[in-house]
């Protein structure tokens, strides 16, 4: 499914302004294709404790409103010791995606809801390079 063409203008806006374009863009589209291809699931998990250079964009897609951080601290049961940052991809995202891909819609507000939070599989690990500039891609 193709992005939201107002949100891809708006992407791109502020991007050229940041001089990122590219990696911004690219992270972005690697994110959904996490959530909508790979785990058919409209929440994930960033380590918190990453580097800084590996999560400024995933602070700047949450500033374009593309992901939305639904909660601060979550453990996941098989990673003892790490503190995780659950994500929501924005609903314009994948709103035609419920029904054609067999979407999970995690609905993390509800009460005892939190498990579902907790999953390994919704953890998004940044691909490691020698060059902290493209730790994400």
């Amino acid at each position: 499914m193709p992005w939201n063409p107002r949100h891809r203008a708006d992407l791109r806006r502020v991007a050229s302004r940041c001089l990122i374009e590219g990696p911004l863009i690219e992270e972005f589209e690697r994110i959904r294709r996490f959530c909508l291809e790979d785990k058919h699931v409209n929440c994930f998990l960033i380590e918190k404790d990453l580097p800084a250079e590996g999560y400024g964009h995933v602070q700047e897609l949450v500033d374009l409103r593309l992901l939305h951080l639904v909660k601060s601290r979550v453990t996941v049961r098989d990673r003892p010791g790490k503190i995780y940052e659950a994500y929501l991809l924005d609903l314009s995202q994948y709103t035609g995606e419920r029904k054609k891909r067999d979407m999970k819609i995690l609905e993390f507000w509800k009460t005892g809801a939190e498990d579902e939070l907790r999953r390994t599989a919704l953890i998004n690990e940044p691909v490691l390079s020698a060059d902290p500039r493209e730790a994400w891609s």
